[in-house]
């Protein structure tokens, strides 16, 4: 099993969180998903949020073919 690197508990499930992450110095904001530790909640690991980041590409998509 997994440590959580801070508290050192045992992590079988972690806690996800969406939350926005900002480029330093750009004014884009991306829908992220953090994984905290469920014991302290301390931010193990985050990622560009891929559910969403496929919904958006999916209705970009039908919307260029419906202008067509």
């Amino acid at each position: 099993m997994s440590k959580c690197p801070k508290c050192e508990m045992t992590i079988s499930r972690f806690r996800m969180e969406r939350i926005k992450a900002q480029e330093s110095g750009s004014a884009l904001l991306w829908n992220c998903l953090a994984y905290n530790c469920p014991h302290c909640g301390t931010v193990v690991s985050m990622q560009i949020d891929p559910i969403l980041v496929r919904d958006e590409i999916v209705a970009e998509v039908k919307a260029s073919l419906s202008r067509q």
